[in-house]
C-alpha cells in the first residue's frame, strides 16, 4: 500500500472583510461633478470629502484654478447658466444644514413682485434660530421653520409661497402684499385656505406682520380662487367692499353658438362683465 502525503493546508480567518479600496482619482472626480451638476456646478467641502477627496487636494484644485471658492466650505467648477439662482444656492448652502432662501430672495424665486432676481440686491436667508453662520454679503435671518414651510425652486431651498408672503409683509404695501396673494391664487401656488393655515402657525416676530395678511385675506371671498387673472379678482372684492352679493366667476354664456366665460355674472339678474 502506497501513502500519498499531502501539504497540509491553512485557512487563514482575519475575522473581517478585506478593506475597501479608496476611489481612483478620476473616480472621486467625476462623483463630486455628477453632485456638482444638480447644483449648479456648486459643491460644498463636505460633499467633496464624501466623494473621496481630501482638503489638500482641494486647495491643490483651487490653486491650479480648476475649482473657485464662491463661500468658505462653498466651491463650483464652473459658471451657471442661471447665475442668479446659482448664486442664491451657494448662500445657502454656506448658511448650512436646514438653510433655507427667504424673505425678498424667496420672494424673487416664487416670482412674487416687486422682487426682482437682480444680482446687486443682497441675498436673504434663514437658518434655524440656535445657528450661528454669516457668509460674506448674506443677510442671515434665525427663525423656527416648519418642515411644511420649506419647498425647492429651481434646486433652492427656500420658504414656502405662504410664508413668504407672511414674512415679507412687513416690507410690503397693502397693495403690493394683495398682488403678490392675487398672482398666487391665479397660478394656484396658494388657496385662501392655505394662506390662513400658514397664518396660525406662526407667532409674532420681529418684522412679521400677520395682521396685514390677515386684513388682505378677509377682502377675498371663496370666488376669488375660481378667477383666471388679478383683475378679476381685483372686480370681485371691489363688488364686495361695495356691499354687492358675490357675482359668480367665469359664469359661461352661449352666444349665437359660441361659449364665452363672463369674469363675473349675476345670472338672476341678467347681469355679467
Amino acid at each position: 500500500m502506497v501513502l500519498a502525503r499531502f501539504p497540509a493546508v491553512f485557512i487563514v480567518n482575519c475575522g473581517s472583510e478585506p478593506p475597501m479600496s479608496r476611489p481612483s482619482a478620476l473616480g472621486s472626480e467625476l462623483t463630486l461633478r455628477a453632485i456638482a451638476a444638480e447644483q449648479h456646478h456648486l459643491f460644498t467641502t463636505s460633499q467633496a470629502v464624501a466623494a473621496g477627496w481630501n482638503r489638500q487636494r482641494l486647495h491643490r484644485w483651487r490653486g491650479s484654478g480648476r475649482i473657485e471658492q464662491v463661500h468658505a466650505g462653498v466651491y463650483r467648477f464652473g459658471m451657471s447658466s442661471e447665475p442668479w439662482v446659482a448664486a442664491v444656492l451657494a448662500a445657502v448652502l454656506a448658511c448650512g444644514h436646514r438653510a433655507v432662501a427667504s424673505h425678498r430672495t424667496a420672494m424673487a424665486l416664487h416670482g412674487i413682485r416687486p422682487s426682482r432676481r437682480d444680482r446687486r440686491a443682497a441675498i436673504e436667508v434663514s437658518i434655524p434660530a440656535g445657528c450661528d453662520v454669516r457668509p460674506r454679503g448674506v443677510v442671515v435671518h434665525r427663525v423656527a421653520l416648519r418642515p411644511d414651510h420649506i419647498t425647492v425652486i429651481h434646486g433652492v431651498p427656500c420658504t414656502t409661497y405662504e410664508r413668504t408672503l407672511i414674512d415679507s409683509a412687513a416690507k410690503l404695501g397693502l397693495g403690493q402684499l394683495a398682488r403678490g396673494l392675487d398672482d398666487g391664487l391665479v397660478a394656484n401656488h396658494v388657496t385662501l385656505r392655505s394662506v390662513d393655515g400658514a397664518v396660525d402657525t406662526l407667532r409674532p416676530a420681529p418684522g412679521r406682520r400677520r395682521s396685514r395678511v390677515v386684513r388682505v385675506l378677509r377682502e377675498r371671498t371663496p370666488e376669488c380662487e375660481r378667477s383666471d387673472s388679478t383683475r378679476e379678482i381685483r372686480l370681485l372684492t371691489e363688488l364686495t367692499a361695495a356691499g354687492f352679493p358675490s357675482p359668480i366667476p367665469q359664469f359661461g354664456v352661449v352666444v349665437d353658438g359660441e361659449q364665452f366665460f363672463l369674469d363675473a355674472a349675476y345670472p338672476e339678474h341678467r347681469i355679467g362683465t
